[in-house]
């Protein structure tokens, strides 16, 4: 009798054949491979060959910034007091002033410029005026001995000031266009490695700065330690030069998409496909930084919803500000009371100053790594701890003053930087839950945060001499009013979302 396998029929036979196997239907898990399971395994080897996509472009240019900026946060936190001991009493907060100042103003105008050039080009002009700040200062102490033409005094104001006006227009070119080279060198895949190369970087600046001081400016003397900033500062603006175009896997879907896909783009209609493109929020697709126009600025920086993260911005700038104004000066007075010789030279008593920097640079590493957690964890818990942070800061830096001891500055200078990096840890963690946009909202943070440094810069100065607490004070009010006013962010939306 015929046997009909396919009904599920049996023989009527007494014995069923042994040397037939079992027919099963394909399966995911067994039998012929599905189209999506195919799908899958070629989406996991091109993992693999994206990983390492413009890895060495982003190295590169990781260096490039630890090169300039390591030397510049060493020589911004010691500035004001180096510049004292040559005669300068008010030059060096002013010229730090001056370049935050430029820095937050120039923020309007670098993104229009910041696609203009090739990324070496673009690198090598925002670099570039580094040399001319850090020559400022060289010739600044070289002029003590009068043995230059140009040494009178308003000539050097104006040079100073004119070198730190383009020093910080120039990196505020630099922030920009890293930021836009930092997402074409990644892809969904690779994104948080790309920007934790160029984020670790940033985060040991401060503590690699201060070891850089600490162990050239006592030894070779500020003149000589200029000279060799300049020359590094020199090395790092013709490696630029070496940056190419990040390369693309246009072809490759998951280079587009933030959830890799198992699937050809192609079997999507063109509508769905963008609707898709649309949900999945690019973060690689570079936006087009020449309609940067008046419409930027009404468009994002007076939105309801940016305007609400204003309060963090000034107290965070204003933590920033106070550590660099008065940390150093406060430190070398209590040293100059309590030492027993007769030195009262400041680039003497330096290594006892940046070892409070260094533990600030500490701060600053142990931050990045605690307040990710934190802030993964519960964000609304990690402002609430960035501002208990703050309070104590300003609390203690008064403390400090009052008593006179040294050994109470270190954990001071750790909990400064601390609060610092996260602060902006923050700031950009809040900014992304907020906002789709990649550029604009960071813009316009450096436009507030920069713009309102350089007016604290100018602050400090003005009460440092008479009242240098009201400064402290003025931090905690700030960050108690700041703390009652950024919980809108986590509570209700804004009326233009």
């Amino acid at each position: 009798m015929r046997t009909d396998l396919d009904a599920g029929e049996t023989t009527p036979t007494s014995q069923p054949p042994t040397n037939l196997a079992p027919i099963r239907k394909p399966s995911v898990v067994s039998g012929v491979p599905s189209r999506r399971s195919i799908a899958n395994r070629r989406s996991s080897q091109r993992r693999l060959n994206l990983k390492d996509l413009n890895y060495h472009k982003v190295l590169l240019i990781s260096v490039i910034f630890g090169m300039v900026f390591s030397p510049f946060n060493g020589i911004q936190n010691v500035l004001h007091g180096l510049m004292k001991e040559y005669g300068y009493n008010n030059i060096g907060l002013l010229s730090l002033a001056v370049f935050y100042l430029a820095f937050g103003i120039g923020s309007f105008f670098t993104p229009q410029l910041s696609t203009k050039l090739a990324y070496k080009y673009t690198f090598f002009v925002s670099t570039a005026p580094m040399i001319a700040f850090f020559g400022a200062m060289w010739l600044l102490i070289s002029c003590t001995d009068g043995s230059y033409s140009i040494c009178n005094t308003s000539t050097m104001y104006l040079f100073v000031f004119g070198c730190a006006t383009i020093a910080g227009f120039g990196t505020s070119l630099l922030y920009i266009a890293q930021s836009i080279f930092l997402t074409d060198c990644s892809n969904p895949i690779n994104k948080s490695k790309m920007f934790g190369m160029i984020s670790t970087s940033s985060q040991l600046a401060q503590a690699v700065g201060a070891l850089f001081t600490c162990l050239l400016l006592p030894n070779f003397g500020a003149s000589p330690f200029f000279l060799i900033v300049i020359v590094i500062c020199i090395a790092a603006t013709v490696l630029t030069l070496w940056l190419k175009t990040p390369e693309k896997d246009s072809e490759n879907p998951e280079y587009f998409m933030e959830v890799p896909l198992t699937f050809p783009l192609q079997d999507y209609p063109p509508n769905d496909l963008e609707t898709r493109l649309l949900q999945q929020k690019s973060d690689v697709s570079i936006p087009h930084m020449d309609s940067f126009t008046s419409k930027f600025f009404w468009n994002c920086l007076n939105k309801n919803k940016m305007t609400i993260f204003y309060p963090l911005f000034l107290a965070s700038a204003c933590n920033f500000s106070l550590f660099v104004s008065y940390l150093a000066s406060d430190v070398y007075d209590v040293l100059s009371k309590t030492s027993d010789s007769e030195d009262r030279y400041f680039s003497h008593k330096l290594m006892q100053i940046v070892l409070v920097f260094l533990a600030l640079g500490l701060g600053e590493i142990f931050s990045s790594r605690f307040f990710h957690k934190k802030i993964y964890q519960n964000k609304r818990d990690a402002l609430s701890l960035t501002y208990k942070i703050f309070i104590v800061c300003g609390i203690l830096h008064i403390i400090c003053n009052s008593i006179g001891s040294y050994i109470l500055y270190i954990p001071l200078g750790f909990l400064y930087g601390v609060g610092d990096s996260g602060s902006r840890d923050m700031i950009a963690a809040a900014i992304s839950m907020k906002f789709i946009e990649r550029f604009e909202p960071f813009t316009c943070f450096r436009i507030v945060y920069f713009t309102s440094l350089g007016g604290f810069f100018i602050l400090h100065l003005l009460i440092m001499k008479g009242a240098p607490t009201v400064s402290f004070i003025f931090f905690i009010f700030l960050t108690l009013y700041a703390w009652v006013n950024n919980y809108r962010f986590f509570t209700r939306s804004t009326p233009d979302g």
